[in-house]
């Protein structure tokens, strides 16, 4: 950006050196041709003063001298040769004239060229207001990515950064990828799942054999959905019900924890605690984090994409990242494309408006 500038300031002052010789030239050709033009006025003035003189100084001999026809014929003659003359100084006023012409286009072509001269200053300092707009611009980005990742690095519990080669978020993300990667490799435990609710489960989920290793972040939602369009109202009802939704492990525990139901299980949050506490994995809030840091769209689609992210969202309604982190990790996620520039252009705040801008970008991409 320095040798940039430099090369336009050089660029400015060559133009503005230009402008100035155009200038003097423009001012000197000017008094040169006003001096020719005084100087044959005045030799033609002069010489029509002599033609006069020697007219009158003619009239006056003949009405006082009668002189012969030969002297006459001389004076004729004589004020011909100055008729003549005076027929050469026009001559050379015509060409004064034309040449006074050819400096005025002279003249004209210096104005054009020191307009064009001015329209390219005018366009280099556009130009280096648009280059300065856009350092400007890098500069808030970069600092806005160091805030947002060491709000990530200090939520993670990332080691701070020391070295200046890892000052850039791209060595914050991929510290972050890292320790998920660590995570990932760790045996997944079995957890409990709920099947559809309104349906008996013959036997239980085991989440070894899905796709996703991240358990659901809520299995009791669908369940609880259920309960509130059956009309159940009392704790016992409703966890009466999850246990006729369970199977396997699950309801060989429920039936097992105690002599009694009702003594077990007195409240629907102490059955939705206890339940947690034996078959959700120890580390499932890290998991799910640590989940959400690593997401990319790769080759999924953007709606695709967004779901996955609020699904892991959800997962962490009680102890949720802050808003700049989640709008740092959607922009970080999206593949290069006019949804991630036009969402790295615009600079959200939130998650919502980051994914509308998103939405918008493929919408209008793909019905163009």
């Amino acid at each position: 950006m320095t040798r940039e500038r430099n090369r336009l300031q050089a660029n400015n002052d060559h133009l503005a050196t230009e402008v100035d010789l155009a200038g003097s030239e423009i001012l000197d050709l000017q008094v040169e041709a006003e001096a020719k033009v005084v100087q044959i006025r005045s030799e033609l003035e002069s010489r029509q003063q002599s033609h006069v003189d020697t007219v009158s100084e003619l009239s006056r001999l003949r009405a006082i001298h009668s002189t012969t026809l030969d002297d006459l014929d001389r004076e004729i003659a004589a004020c011909a040769s100055s008729d003549r003359a005076a027929e050469v100084a026009r001559i050379e006023l015509s060409d004064l004239q034309v040449s006074l012409q050819s400096s005025e286009e002279t003249v004209d072509a210096l104005g054009q060229r020191v307009r064009d001269i001015q329209e390219q200053h005018q366009a280099a300092e556009q130009d280096r207001k648009d280059l300065r707009l856009h350092y400007e611009d890098a500069c808030r980005e970069r600092d806005a990515a160091r805030r947002q990742l060491s709000i990530v690095a200090n939520i993670v519990g990332a080691p701070p950064l020391t070295r200046p080669e890892e000052e850039d978020p791209a060595a914050i993300l991929r510290l972050l990828r890292e320790e998920s990667a660590d995570t990932s490799k760790r045996p997944a435990p079995r957890y409990l799942t709920y099947e559809n609710p309104l349906e008996a489960p013959s036997k239980n989920v085991d989440p070894l054999n899905l796709p996703d290793p991240v358990p659901p972040p809520r299995p009791s939602v669908p369940l609880e959905t259920a309960m509130g369009s059956a009309l159940l109202t009392t704790e016992q009802q409703r966890v009466a019900l999850a246990i006729s939704k369970l199977g396997g492990r699950g309801r060989e525990w429920a039936r097992t924890c105690g002599t009694s139901v009702e003594t077990s299980f007195p409240t629907w949050e102490q059955w939705k605690q206890q339940l947690s506490r034996v078959f959700a994995p120890p580390n499932q809030a890290y998991r799910v984090r640590a989940r959400f840091l690593a997401t990319r769209q790769g080759k999924k689609e953007l709606e695709d994409y967004i779901q996955e992210l609020r699904t892991l969202i959800a997962g962490m309604t009680v102890d949720p990242f802050p808003e700049a982190v989640t709008v740092t990790v959607f922009m970080e996620g999206l593949r290069t494309g006019v949804a991630r520039t036009e969402v790295f252009r615009t600079h959200p705040t939130t998650f919502e408006a980051a994914v509308n801008v998103a939405l918008n970008a493929e919408f209008n991409f793909k019905s163009s």
